[in-house]
């Protein structure tokens, strides 16, 4: 798998994570017809289940809980049905910040920090990581 230079060490290592837990979704019966979208999500999922054993919630620390909202135009880091004019600034702002903290710290760090939000907040990051990762592991390869 040949290796971006731009990105951080941390994404790097998330994304050979995910690789191998996209390796072993294929190879479940249960997950193998999957579309590769979903695979993708059942592979960060699985991730956050290891990391929800690791850490109690209650040792995580949050940087994110007062992000300040600020107008923009539409961002393609987070998912469509968030660009709804119904959804908060503030909700917006948390996944968005939640998916560049993965860039930066990894995806580890990204998922203890989700989980001091509510599942919305959670599923809405896991859409937006699932649409900002897609084109790079086909990029890599892991996905066809």
């Amino acid at each position: 798998m040949q290796k971006t230079v731009n990105f951080s060490e941390h994404l790097e290592q998330s994304l050979e994570r995910i690789g191998g837990r996209i390796g072993e979704h294929r190879e479940n019966p249960e997950t193998m017809n999957l579309p590769e979208r979903e695979i993708v999500k059942e592979s960060i999922k699985s991730i956050e289940r290891e990391i929800v054993l690791e850490v109690p919630k209650e040792t995580v620390s949050s940087q994110l809980t007062s992000p300040q909202p600020t107008p923009r135009a539409k961002d393609d880091t987070l998912p469509a049905y968030m660009e709804e004019e119904n959804v908060e600034e503030i909700a917006k702002e948390k996944v968005k910040k939640l998916v560049e903290v993965t860039f930066q710290k990894g995806i580890e760090e990204a998922i203890r920090e989700s989980k001091n939000f509510s599942p919305y907040i959670e599923d809405a990051f896991h859409d937006a990581l699932v649409d900002k990762l897609l084109p790079i592991l086909k990029e890599r390869g892991v996905l066809k």
